[in-house]
């Protein structure tokens, strides 16, 4: 495609619309490229090919489209809306709100990377270069080595290694 010719992020918003990434991220026409709708979930991948002003104002809706990435990837995987509401529905009946909904998937998801990187640790009795761990553990920051140390980070890669490294599960558990 022609990156000159992408239109600015559209300025939309799903926070009054829970419900509505879902739609949107597999198939949307909010952005159109060549006469095609991108869905949204492509929005990075158009947007980091383009410079000058789209670059700059990608840079500010990123933030925005992190956190429908964050509802979508709910660890749940709901197939449908209703699904996801009947998950997300307080004692009162109450659907819960946007900004609750990011806040609370942020804490789980902090608290399973936290658990899956004491996990990691653990299992390889604390040495993150332990051969079990095959150097995944390691990354390179300006052509030097270093050892991962953001739980995040550990436990990304703990699951990589993980679904990749049948042995090293059937030990695991």
């Amino acid at each position: 495609f022609d990156k000159t010719t992408v239109m600015p992020p559209p300025a939309v918003r799903f926070s009054t619309v829970i419900s509505a990434p879902f739609r949107e991220w597999h198939q949307s026409t909010y952005l159109v490229v060549n006469g095609r709708g991108i869905p949204v979930k492509f929005w990075g991948d158009v947007y980091k090919k383009c410079t000058g002003q789209n670059s700059k104002a990608w840079a500010l809706r990123k933030v925005q489209w992190g956190l429908w990435k964050f509802i979508i990837e709910e660890p749940s995987g709901f197939a449908s809306d209703q699904s996801f509401w009947t998950a997300w529905t307080d004692a009162n009946g109450q659907r819960i709100g946007y900004t609750k909904l990011c806040d609370t998937l942020q804490h789980q998801r902090m608290a399973r990377d936290t658990r899956d990187a004491t996990a990691a640790r653990s299992f390889i009795g604390g040495n993150l270069d332990h051969p079990d761990a095959q150097v995944t553990f390691r990354y390179a920051k300006s052509g030097v080595s270093k050892l991962m140390s953001k739980d995040v980070d550990i436990a990304r890669k703990w699951r990589e290694l993980l679904a990749v490294d049948g042995t090293l599960t059937q030990r695991w558990e």
